[in-house]
């Protein structure tokens, strides 16, 4: 009877809360942010979320130009048991945004133009964030011209077709 050993039971598995795994998260401007990527729960229980806005039910956002800035986000989720509350450190960085052309000379794909005549080609471009443009015209590969509009006449021995490839740059993005 001095050597009776009680049965060994299993030790009781208890449910760990879901946790956020960062403090502080940062990106550029047009980048999506998602939320739940942020959260794991040791048990790999499903959760629920409640998002704020701008994040969308899912907790996914996709940021636009004009986002920029430091944006503290408190959300919340759960594993049915552990209610959790989470707070969220968001940095935007400011991400360049290429030139915008506003009016060109024609806005056809192709353009009918007559041997001998000159041409006033045109571009009015600006760009967001203000930064000084720079223009490249060039014809069939060849650069016509570094300037915003400017004039050019077709030789008597133009006849057939030819390219027109206009370049804009801010000095960051280039618009072709």
């Amino acid at each position: 009877l001095s050597n009776i050993v009680p049965p060994q039971t299993a030790p009781e598995k208890r449910n760990q809360p879901p946790i956020l795994t960062k403090k502080e998260i940062t990106l550029q401007e047009g980048e999506t942010i998602d939320l739940k990527q942020f959260v794991n729960d040791p048990d790999k229980d499903p959760l629920t979320y409640s998002f704020p806005s701008p994040f969308s039910k899912s907790g996914t956002w996709k940021t636009s130009f004009g986002d920029e800035g430091y944006k503290i986000i408190n959300f919340h989720f759960t594993d049915g048991e552990f209610n959790q509350s989470a707070k969220i450190a968001i940095n935007i960085i400011h991400s360049n945004q290429p030139p915008k052309i506003n009016s060109l000379f024609d806005e056809k794909a192709l353009v009918e133009l007559s041997e001998g005549k000159e041409y006033d080609f045109f571009v009015k471009a600006i760009d967001p964030e203000k930064n000084q443009l720079q223009y490249t015209w060039q014809l069939d590969n060849k650069t016509i011209s570094n300037e915003e509009k400017f004039k050019y006449t077709f030789s008597y021995t133009s006849e057939g077709d030819h390219y027109l490839i206009l370049e804009i740059t801010d000095g960051i993005e280039t618009l072709r």
